[in-house]
């Protein structure tokens, strides 16, 4: 009997301790879970903050005297019935809620406040780097973007509804340049005066692989900067230049021995032969193994390689480039071309003489 009662108080020890043990790596872990989700949760989407321009909607309980709908003002300000002014900019609904509802129990026994966000504030952001036209925007919830591309030339229309993601930030810059580098797309935010976040989006597997995409929400005051890529294969061109991201056309000058030159507007990121065939193709004066290919690079300067022509040629980077806007191509004369040219320049001052001659000679006949 005593053998037995001290088995039993060992085990009911040993369930104690096994418990106790599982309920403290409960603990522990909570902390550390709850850590994790809240870092998440705040990179994704950070707790909304009043602004000048956001329309605000305040009730109090049981007195709809004091309910009013307001804007926060250019200086960060709201004013309410007794309790006058507030400086609320810089915070969240719930501490704007907790605000009012301190300032409201100097007056009132159990006040009790809500708040809603009627209409929030245009997003006011920044997008630099490789796309069409950088500089500062303005976005809402209902956003019609058109992209373009750099000699402005309205390519398509994008609308959108709801709040605004990188991706229509994009948009609404004219869409992408040529060397955009979609796996590295750095989106800053404030965090407050003295913590910035820093974000690395990748928007090229989506593109390639149809994985679900991250399309991260944007905020009031944050800058997106879209990388330079160093160089893009033609296949990876070609895949960019049907999303969404870039202008649907670019406009290329085809000059010289073409049937209809001058401007042509083709589609992005099409290979030279393409071109030539909106120019109307090749006339019997061209040479097709010197055909002069233009690029005006960033720095200002040009770059120009010499191309042979052959319509059946696939793209590749020799003889059959992918164009890029404002390219130029300049199709020559071909040698006996050039030689013909020379005879008629030399003998055309000599026209009016030999046409003299010839009336002379018809009215002595």
């Amino acid at each position: 009997m005593h053998m037995k009662l001290i088995s039993k108080a060992a085990i009911s020890i040993s369930t104690l301790l096994l418990s106790f043990t599982f309920f403290e790596n409960l603990i522990e872990s909570k902390p550390l879970f709850a850590k994790d989700f809240e870092l998440k949760e705040k990179i994704s989407n950070p707790s909304y903050k009043l602004g000048p321009g956001d329309r605000l909607e305040i009730k109090l309980f049981q007195m709809e005297s004091f309910n009013k709908v307001l804007n926060v003002l250019p200086d960060g300000t709201i004013s309410l019935p007794r309790i006058g002014t507030l400086y609320v900019e810089g915070y969240t609904l719930k501490d704007t809620n907790l605000l009012i509802t301190n300032k409201y129990k100097n007056i009132l026994k159990r006040p009790i406040v809500y708040i809603n966000l009627i209409q929030a504030r245009p997003v006011r952001i920044t997008i630099s780097g490789e796309v069409q036209k950088p500089g500062i925007y303005s976005l809402d919830l209902s956003n019609d973007s058109e992209l373009q591309n750099y000699s402005g030339g309205i390519s398509n229309r994008v609308s959108s509804k709801g709040w605004p993601t990188i991706i229509e930030a994009i948009q609404k810059a004219g869409g992408l340049t040529s060397q955009a580098n979609l796996r590295n797309i750095i989106l800053k935010r404030k965090i407050n005066k003295n913590l910035e976040e820093t974000i690395d989006i990748n928007l090229w597997k989506p593109l390639k692989n149809g994985s679900s995409i991250f399309n991260q929400y944007i905020y009031d005051g944050d800058s997106i900067l879209v990388q330079k890529s160093n160089k893009l294969r033609a296949d990876e061109l070609h895949i960019i230049s049907r999303s969404n991201f870039t202008p649907a056309t670019i406009s290329v000058n085809v000059i010289g021995e073409v049937i209809k030159p001058g401007i042509q507007t083709l589609r992005s990121n099409v290979p030279l032969t393409e071109a030539l065939l909106s120019a109307g193709g090749l006339t019997a004066k061209s040479n097709k193994n010197g055909i002069k290919h233009f690029r005006l690079k960033e720095n200002g300067t040009i770059q120009s390689k010499i191309i042979k022509y052959d319509p059946t040629t696939k793209i590749n980077e020799i003889n059959n480039p992918v164009l890029l806007d404002r390219d130029i191509i300049m199709v020559p004369k071909n040698s006996l071309a050039k030689t013909t040219d020379a005879f008629r320049t030399i003998l055309e001052p000599a026209r009016p003489v030999v046409d003299s001659i010839s009336i002379y000679r018809l009215f002595n006949n």
